[in-house]
């Protein structure tokens, strides 16, 4: 008889703009398997990977291998090619939302084609806090549904817990070591 692999774990990957011209990328989620790094912006941006330029391609693979040379690290390649596949959830930084990231080659395939990807993009938007507090950020959400909303400090994240509001503590305007503690904590929730 044969005994089924227990299933993954969802792999997160978090990337977030660190100030103009670096992005900062956090993937846990799976044992053994947590890293943490930056990558500068090439110089013309993220402008030839926003939007539809995908689209624009005559060869859809050379550009997600031309994305991931650009935009991820090569660490963070060689994470996401030896992670397994399984399911993948990219926690977006609203102004990263254009990029096609589940297109990005890592060990010759795309992200999309190894792993079951999803995205959390966070926007910038409006909720209040039973208590009057305003989030610094509020997650989409379907219409109609409540939404998720960030508040740059714990007390205030729980106070809107408390309250039936879902809610998630991550400083908004910290320095880059107390964004990166704050999304390690989150992530591993």
């Amino acid at each position: 008889m044969t005994v089924p692999a227990p299933p993954l774990t969802p792999l997160r990957l978090a990337i977030a703009q660190a100030g103009p011209g670096v992005l900062v990328f956090l993937v846990s989620g799976r044992p053994g398997l947590a890293w943490q790094g930056r990558q500068a912006l090439p110089a013309d941006g993220l402008a030839p990977w926003s939007g539809t330029a995908w689209r624009l391609s005559a060869d859809g693979p050379a550009f997600g291998a031309a994305l991931a040379q650009a935009l991820l690290p090569p660490a963070l390649q060689a994470a996401l090619a030896s992670a397994g596949g399984g399911p993948l959830l990219l926690l977006l930084d609203d102004s990263l939302a254009q990029v096609p990231w589940e297109l990005a080659q890592v060990g010759g395939q795309a992200l999309d084609d190894c792993f079951v990807a999803s995205r959390l993009v966070l926007t910038e938007g409006t909720c209040t806090a039973a208590d009057g507090a305003t989030p610094d950020r509020t997650l989409p959400t379907d219409a109609g549904a409540v939404p998720l909303c960030q508040f740059g400090d714990a007390a205030a994240a729980e106070a809107a817990g408390r309250a039936g509001q879902p809610a998630l503590a991550l400083p908004a305007a910290a320095g880059a070591g107390a964004a990166h503690a704050a999304l390690r904590r989150a992530l591993a929730e």
